[in-house]
């Protein structure tokens, strides 16, 4: 019995190691087997982090060629100076107003009244002084008044005048309205030029009509713009002209 028993014993252990060896070959296939699908798969990653880096590297160089075209058709901008100086000129040519009647009426006037307020100031300042040091001298008193009249007097006509103009709708005063018309008349395609109207609605701002009668064969609108060209040199800029072809008849 004690035989049998130990060799019972004997089987169990030899069972249980074999068991046991049997679980530790598949543990060493399970953990070997892990290790390979790391490797596969870190190397997987390292493949696609290589392709994401090529198409970043072919985006960046593509921007960096469609900037460079960008420049290329980017036109270049003139020094400071350069483009100050053709602002000027530009401004010199379409300028069109006169010099003397630029300026706002209402701002002329105010100038006006505040540079004799401020004569008239002083003046009295000054003959108050004289008078008070030499009494005889009174009579300066009255002599500077009528001055400071005259001179009030001289600087109000302009303005006055202006104001009556644009009231009365008289022609503008630096535009010769008769020899305008005769060099609209000459102008190419044109046989007539009639209702010449020139006035202006405030000063600076002078406006014409008129009646444009073209020759057979002339187009209408070369004939507007060389007369409103015409106008333009003469400094009236606001034209309302009616074009008429004239008929085969006439």
């Amino acid at each position: 019995e004690k035989k049998e028993k130990k060799e019972k014993k004997e089987k169990k252990e030899k069972k249980e190691k074999e068991k046991r060896k049997k679980d530790d070959d598949d543990d060493d296939d399970d953990h070997e087997s892990l290790l390979r699908s790391r490797k596969t798969s870190s190397s997987n990653v390292d493949e696609t982090d290589d392709d994401s880096a090529i198409e970043v590297d072919i985006d960046a160089a593509r921007e960096d060629t469609s900037d460079a075209e960008k420049k290329e058709k980017r036109p270049k901008r003139l020094p400071f100076r350069k483009r100050v100086g053709a602002i000027r000129r530009a401004r010199k040519v379409t300028s069109t107003k006169p010099a003397a009647t630029a300026h706002n009426l209402n701002m002329r006037a105010a100038y006006v009244h505040v540079i004799g307020d401020l004569l008239h100031t002083f003046g009295v300042a000054v003959v108050g002084a004289v008078i008070w040091a030499h009494p005889r001298l009174h009579v300066i008193d009255p002599i500077c008044t009528f001055v400071f009249a005259g001179i009030v007097v001289a600087t109000t006509v302009p303005i006055t005048r202006d104001i009556v103009d644009v009231l009365m709708h008289r022609a503008p005063r630096d535009v010769d309205v008769a020899k305008l018309a005769k060099d609209l008349g000459s102008l190419p395609g044109v046989a007539e030029v009639g209702m010449l109207r020139a006035w202006s609605r405030t000063p600076g701002k002078p406006v014409l009509t008129a009646h444009v009668r073209c020759v057979r064969g002339a187009k209408a609108s070369h004939v507007l713009a060389a007369c409103t060209s015409e106008c333009t040199k003469a400094g009236i800029t606001d034209t309302t002209l009616q074009v008429v072809e004239v008929s085969g008849g006439g």
